[in-house]
């Protein structure tokens, strides 16, 4: 899609309207109806509307008046600007890699008014959402470790403010990540650790590191995944994903931050070499666990990466999954859950969240859910080791503090599962698979954490 400064000849308005008698002939009407408080999420969803509604009328050229817009929702010129772009081109994705007829796409739009700033970090976001869905929605065949390796090449090469650092199985041997190495133990395709540094200041200190949970296929290993539940689990990658559309996002636009960009890649595969319910694990941090259930690998990766992050000691490691099912039983498909080790600072995300559109609630990280996770013959158990099958969200959250304690000053995890793919009141297309995860709110608390 391209973005004009002008109408192009033959082009279609989008006019939205409030009474019927204000509709155009010949033009994209769409009804305007914001509820008071939740505007700019009505918006959102309205420009995603139009969209869709412009190309089921084959106008695949269109052009939006943002001045006549504001005038009569009351919301911003630059605000507008940059939903109308982002969420204009979330909505005309679809992925049809594999297709051999494409689908049509929007070919313009023409946003009158806006202000070119705006439209550029506007751009640079959603290209980057683009490329988080397109690697979150290859499938597990052709989107292996190795493969997320070569993506992270691919960005390290473009910027020169990236360094790349990738460990295989013999390096993570060496360095003794017994958790990576055991989830990755049963496939052909050997687990990765993968580091990119992005130093962009004179100063030593780090002042965020991003770890992203890259489960290239889930089966859920040994206890494995029940009929009908392994679809979609080429998407458990997509915490990866995000992170190295973050990267390269960042880097594009020059961020003035010290920052770190780690990935657990590994496939949970079954066979002979499958790592097993009640073996016990070293992990990197020297921490024993052990294993209660092989379906809870994404947090076993994690805590190795978490480990590694230490070496950094930023002041925030935040560390981003699609890590439990649970979540979407605690929030439906509407928001991310996160938890925090500074219950401030989680409720300013929830508040910077709302204004970035990637919808996130914070929940609890009490000492109680760590002693949940205490092992009975290890340190921890990776899953519920006493009070029964409960409040799956937070403690796997808890499992993964006890390793990021002594790698930041605050702990910040996000747990993508409910946002993976589009919910019911997305309106979105199914043809879009995944969403592409948090990245307006990773990259605002890049930009608004001191």
């Amino acid at each position: 899609m391209k973005i004009l400064n002008k109408a192009k000849k033959g082009s279609k308005e989008l006019r939205f309207f409030k009474e019927d008698k204000d509709k155009v002939k010949d033009a994209i009407n769409i009804k305007l109806e914001l509820k008071e408080g939740r505007e700019l999420r009505d918006m959102r969803i309205l420009f995603r509307v139009a969209i869709s509604k412009a190309k089921s009328e084959g106008a695949l050229d269109i052009s939006l008046d943002l001045d006549k817009l504001s005038d009569l929702s009351g919301i911003s010129v630059d605000q507008l600007s940059h939903e109308a772009l982002y969420q204009s081109l979330m909505a005309d994705y679809v992925f049809d890699k594999y297709k051999s007829k494409k689908e049509k796409r929007i070919k313009s739009m023409a946003l009158l008014g806006a202000n070119k700033r705006v439209l550029d970090e506007a751009l640079a976001q959603a290209k980057a959402l683009e490329y988080a869905r397109e690697l979150s929605n290859t499938p597990g065949a052709d989107m292996t470790p190795e493969l997320l390796l070569k993506e992270a090449k691919k960005i390290a090469k473009k910027h020169k403010s990236l360094k790349l650092k990738a460990y295989g199985r013999k390096e993570l041997k060496k360095m003794g990540a017994g958790a990576l190495l055991a989830v990755g133990s049963a496939s052909k395709h050997e687990p990765k650790l993968i580091v990119l540094e992005y130093k962009a200041t004179k100063k030593k200190a780090t002042d965020i590191v991003f770890v992203g949970k890259g489960i290239t296929f889930d089966t859920g290993g040994l206890d494995i995944k029940p009929a009908g539940k392994f679809k979609d689990m080429f998407l458990d990658m997509s915490g990866a994903a995000t992170v190295l559309a973050l990267a390269d996002l960042l880097a594009e636009r020059k961020i003035e931050k010290n920052l770190v960009f780690i990935i657990a890649a590994a496939e949970n595969a079954i066979g002979s070499e499958s790592y097993r319910p009640g073996d016990i694990i070293k992990t990197l941090s020297g921490k024993t666990v052990e294993v209660g259930h092989t379906d809870a690998e994404g947090r076993l990766v994690l805590a190795d990466a978490i480990a590694y992050a230490k070496k950094y000691k930023s002041s925030l490691l935040v560390t981003l999954a699609t890590l439990t099912g649970a979540a979407l039983v605690a929030l439906g498909q509407e928001a991310n859950a996160i938890m925090s080790s500074d219950e401030e600072f989680a409720w300013l995300v929830r508040d910077w969240s709302e204004e970035s559109g990637d919808y996130s609630w914070p929940l609890p990280l009490w000492q109680e859910y760590s002693n949940i996770m205490q092992g009975t013959f290890a340190d921890l158990n990776n899953i519920q080791n006493k009070g029964g099958p409960y409040g799956g969200t937070v403690t796997a959250g808890a499992f993964l503090y006890e390793f990021a304690k002594e790698s930041a000053d605050i702990f910040l995890h996000i747990d993508m599962a409910p946002r993976m793919e589009a919910g019911p009141n997305d309106a979105l297309p199914k043809t879009g698979g995944a969403l592409g995860g948090p990245l307006r709110l990773l990259y605002d608390i890049v930009q608004k954490r001191a």
